[in-house]
C-alpha cells in the first residue's frame, strides 16, 4: 500500500497548494492491477486501503473544517455476491447502466449523467474486485461512462474520469459469460486500456493455507484446470 501511501501524500500537497495558488496541478491518477491467486491476501489489501482513505478524509475535513459528505471510495464489482463481500456496488448498479447490454454509455439522458455526478463527486478513488468477470466490453464502458460523469472528452488522453484504479482479482478464475476476457484485443487496435494503462502488482505467495504446502498445490492444479490424481 506504499503507493497509494504516496498518492494520498501528493494529494495533501495538491490541496494545500490549491489554497495559495489556482492554477496548482492535480497528481496524476495510477491504474493498477493486482493480481494473485485465492488466499493470497487481496482482500485484506482492500480494507487496508478503505482505512488510509477513511483516515485521510477525515484528517482533511479537520484540518481544511471543509466536512466531506462522502468518504471518497467507490467499490464495485460485476457480480451481486462479489459486489457484496467487498460491501460495494454492482458495476451497473454503480454506474447507471443496464445489464441486458442492451444500452449503451451514450444512451444516458443528462439528468442521470448529472445525478451520477452528484453522488460521485468526491470521488478519490474506484476499487473493481473479481476483475476476471468484467469482459472488454464492460470495462470499454466503465471508462466511457466514467469520462461522461467528470466531463471528460473521450478524446483526450485521460481515462476513467481521471479517477485512481485499482483492480483486484485472478485472471484464472471464472471468465465473463459469453465475451471476450478483459485483457482482449480487437485487431488493428493501437491503444489498449489494460495493457498501456495499467501496471500489474502480483500477490503470489498463499496466506491462507500457510505451511500445508500439499493442500496449496492441489489449489493452484484446481485452479489451472488440471486433473488431480489421488493415490490411495
Amino acid at each position: 500500500a506504499n503507493f497509494f501511501r504516496q498518492y494520498l501524500g501528493a494529494l495533501t500537497q495538491y490541496e494545500d497548494s490549491r489554497e495559495r495558488c489556482k492554477n496548482a496541478t492535480k497528481p496524476l491518477p495510477f491504474h493498477i492491477v493486482i493480481n494473485g491467486l485465492a488466499g493470497s491476501g487481496k482482500s485484506y489489501a482492500i480494507s487496508i486501503i478503505e482505512q488510509m482513505l477513511t483516515d485521510f478524509c477525515i484528517s482533511e475535513s479537520a484540518v481544511r473544517n471543509r466536512p466531506r459528505k462522502r468518504k471518497g471510495l467507490l467499490k464495485m464489482a460485476q457480480s451481486g455476491k462479489a459486489a457484496l463481500n467487498i460491501h460495494g456496488w454492482t458495476i451497473h448498479t454503480a454506474l447507471g447502466m443496464r445489464p441486458d447490454n442492451s444500452s449503451t454509455p451514450n444512451d444516458a439522458t443528462s439528468f442521470k449523467i448529472h445525478s451520477l455526478k452528484d453522488g460521485l463527486g468526491d470521488l478519490l478513488l474506484i476499487i473493481i474486485d473479481e476483475i476476471s468477470l468484467v469482459s472488454y466490453s464492460l470495462f470499454q464502458k466503465i471508462n466511457k461512462r466514467l469520462n461522461q460523469i467528470f466531463n471528460v472528452s473521450d478524446k483526450s488522453s485521460v481515462y476513467f474520469g481521471n479517477i485512481p484504479i485499482l483492480l483486484f482479482g485472478d485472471l484464472a478464475q471464472c471468465e465473463p459469460v459469453a465475451a471476450k476476457q478483459i485483457f482482449w484485443e480487437p485487431p488493428g487496435e493501437s491503444f489498449s486500456l489494460w495493457r498501456d494503462l495499467f501496471r500489474p502488482i502480483n500477490f503470489n505467495i498463499n496466506m491462507r493455507q500457510g505451511d500445508d504446502r500439499l493442500f496449496f498445490d492441489i489449489l493452484c492444479r484446481i485452479r489451472l484446470g488440471m486433473y488431480i490424481i489421488v493415490i490411495e
